[in-house]
């Protein structure tokens, strides 16, 4: 199906980055029948509503840097705070020197922050994340094993790591082959729940403190001793 006009596209960005700006907030939520005010009518009515429409909506406005989330009831529009992002991946960096490049990038392919090597295209590495973020979901789903959380690459100079930052967002890492891995995950998966709270539609995400093995970096129930994957005693 033809891509709908990118001039009607780019006036609904707009128009919620407009909104956004007199709420002062990075998200907006429009409930399905309040759709046609954002989006142009015609337009939803050419292409028999939002769910054909989606996927070229999705793309556009995340090349725009607007990252949209869709439930039976609303869609929420969420702008992140790239700098912020910057800042979580610099200090990723910093606790770990085996850890040499770290991005966030969108379910789409499309980079929303990163902390890379000079010369490394950053584009680049956001297409082969969402690749292989796209193929990790598709095995998990066909072989029957839940919802995708995370996925590591071993090479012979270090480690690859993807996982789940966000509703619609994933954290890629790549380390040294010297790193603990168990650390590595940990740290990780630190990061992604800093991430989640600025990506996630939820203002009120609980605080609850976990625990994870810091030998192979499973999440762990409050007080077990023995990690139940890797069998090691918990420290």
């Amino acid at each position: 199906m033809k891509p709908p006009d990118e001039n009607i596209l780019e006036k609904a960005i707009r128009k919620i980055k407009s909104i956004m700006r007199e709420q002062s907030t990075n998200k907006l939520t429009v409930y399905r029948q309040y759709l046609p005010e954002i989006l142009d009518a015609n337009l939803l009515e050419n292409y028999e509503g939002l769910p054909i429409l989606k996927p070229f909506v999705e793309k556009y406005f995340g090349s725009k840097g607007i990252i949209i989330k869709v439930s039976s009831k609303e869609i929420k529009f969420m702008e992140p705070n790239a700098e912020n992002f910057d800042d979580i991946l610099k200090k990723l960096l910093a606790a770990i020197p085996e850890v040499k490049a770290a991005a966030i990038v969108s379910a789409e392919g499309l980079p929303i922050a990163s902390a890379l090597p000079q010369g490394v295209d950053e584009t680049r590495i956001a297409a082969m994340t969402a690749a292989l973020l796209s193929l990790a979901e598709r095995s998990v789903i066909e072989m029957k094993k839940g919802e995708f959380e995370q996925l590591y690459i071993k090479g012979s100079e270090g480690y690859l790591l993807l996982l789940q930052a966000g509703p619609n967002a994933v954290l890629t890492v790549s380390t040294t082959k010297n790193v603990r891995l168990g650390l590595i995950f940990l740290e990780s998966q630190r990061t992604c729940k800093k991430l989640y709270r600025d990506l996630s539609e939820d203002e009120d995400l609980s605080e609850e403190e976990h625990f994870y093995c810091k030998h192979c970096g499973a999440d762990l129930p409050k007080g077990q001793s023995i990690c139940h994957v890797c069998g090691n005693k918990i420290e």
